[in-house]
């Protein structure tokens, strides 16, 4: 049966969020289901603090965030089911979208602060001889057509710096399982240059269930006899020209061959002195006409967004700052994180794409009062609808909100959003002060 479906920002709000996207995961304890969900609703209040700092001290919040953390490496506390249910919620905002992007991307946590802690790995050699320890964190963002995230449901952990196409593969799986679960629904893999491997190209057509757009690293033969695969690119005709903003920055050598679709998408104008962009794409999305040679290029710009959620979850999240003792421990903490991260970054996008909507959408009550107190404060327009609420959240976070700023991205916003929980607060204590005094 299909999972029923789900519009992006339903069940984001304050209040309701973390119950949503994490309430019920299979933990082999209820008590631990429902301290994940409050734990992780503390946490988003302040994601950039300790959770000690989130909770402000309440010892019965940090005990159990430790009790929830600090299993047993055997524990049924594994990244896997803290994400279950989220998961569940994903496949509803993708049945619900139709076209959907499975972007797969790695990044490293670095640990390297943290000698005392057991089960890392090396994960580079910049630290000399020793090198640099910590986990590489290998997973998978779905997005719709427009960019939008819709969840992450696929996180995988290692401690070595090689094995890269095993990861690749792992990723593959999971969004081929995810496209088991739809219908109707056929998922593009979006990859960086890093996943052009031979192997991954026969995964879609073996499985049958998505297709895969990868950005091209390797000038691959394309039979007996014929002209490699950028050659032939290049002299192929335009078939349009698109303006995109991009940000500022062996075994399978005798292998049956795999029929792709190819793009080159070159910059004609460059800066003086600037190489042209390139990019080459070869995808098994079928591109026949000039709307999908626009479309499949647009799709991979999109890849960036899991570098966005990575550099929420790492300088927003502040997740190698973690203090576990042990590799296990970490990585439980980075997955409820990594929940918390995603929802910022759509937090930051709903406000852009969606500004008609009620505030209530994604605040709570109390958090819109704040805010609107603020605004007036503060003589900003007092905000009245979801994308009014993000601007004033985004100009509590630093943002300047000038006729010529870009719209506020997820850095101003994390940070916003850690100031308006110091703000609730206060604003709790002295409601519960005046309650106490009747004054």
């Amino acid at each position: 049966m299909a999972p029923r479906p789900l519009a992006p920002g339903a069940g984001l709000d304050a209040d309701h969020w973390a119950e949503q996207e994490l309430g019920g995961a299979p933990l082999g304890d209820v008590r631990l289901s429902r301290r994940l969900v409050r734990c992780a609703q503390v946490q988003a209040r302040a994601p950039q603090a300790s959770f000690p700092g989130a909770a402000q001290s309440d010892r019965a919040l940090v005990k159990g965030y430790y009790r929830l953390v600090d299993r047993p490496d055997d524990s049924q506390v594994t990244p896997r089911r803290i994400l279950a249910p989220h998961r569940a919620r994903t496949l509803q905002r993708m049945q619900q979208a139709g076209r959907v992007l499975c972007v797969l991307d790695g990044t490293e946590l670095n640990f390297a602060d943290h000698p005392g802690c057991a089960g890392l790995g090396l994960i580079g050699r910049n630290r000399g001889a020793e090198g640099t320890r910590g986990l590489h964190m290998h997973s998978l963002l779905v997005l719709d057509a427009q960019g939008m995230p819709l969840g992450a449901p696929h996180i995988q952990y290692d401690t070595h710096h090689g094995g890269r196409t095993a990861r690749w593969q792992e990723g593959l799986q999971a969004c081929a399982a995810l496209a088991a679960e739809l219908e109707g629904v056929r998922p593009v893999a979006v990859m960086d240059r890093e996943a052009d491997i031979f192997t991954l190209f026969r995964q879609p057509r073996d499985q049958g269930t998505y297709d895969l757009l990868v950005r091209s690293q390797h000038d691959r033969a394309l039979g007996p006899d014929q002209p490699r695969l950028w050659a032939t690119l290049a002299r192929g005709a335009a078939q349009a020209r698109q303006t995109i903003a991009v940000p500022c920055k062996g075994a399978d050598r005798h292998a049956e061959p795999v029929t792709l679709y190819g793009l080159l998408v070159q910059e004609d104008s460059p800066p003086p002195g600037v190489k042209p962009l390139v990019w080459r794409l070869p995808a098994t999305v079928p591109v026949t006409c000039e709307a999908d040679a626009v479309q499949v290029p647009a799709w991979y710009r999109l890849r960036w967004r899991i570098e966005d959620w990575h550099r929420v979850l790492k300088t927003g999240c502040r997740v190698e700052y973690l203090g576990h003792r042990t590799g296990d421990r970490l990585e439980r903490a980075v997955t409820m994180q990594a929940v918390i991260a995603w929802r910022l970054l759509a937090l930051t996008l709903l406000g852009r794409e969606t500004p008609e909507l009620p505030a209530a959408f994604l605040f709570t009550a109390l958090e819109i009062q704040v805010l609107r107190d603020l605004a007036r404060y503060r003589n900003w327009e007092v905000p009245a609808t979801l994308g009014t609420t993000v601007m004033t959240l985004a100009r509590l976070g630093g943002h300047l909100a000038r006729n010529h700023d870009p719209p506020p991205g997820p850095t101003t916003l994390w940070e916003g959003y850690s100031r308006l929980g110091e703000r609730v607060a206060a604003y709790e204590t002295l409601r519960d002060l005046q309650q106490l005094t009747g004054t």
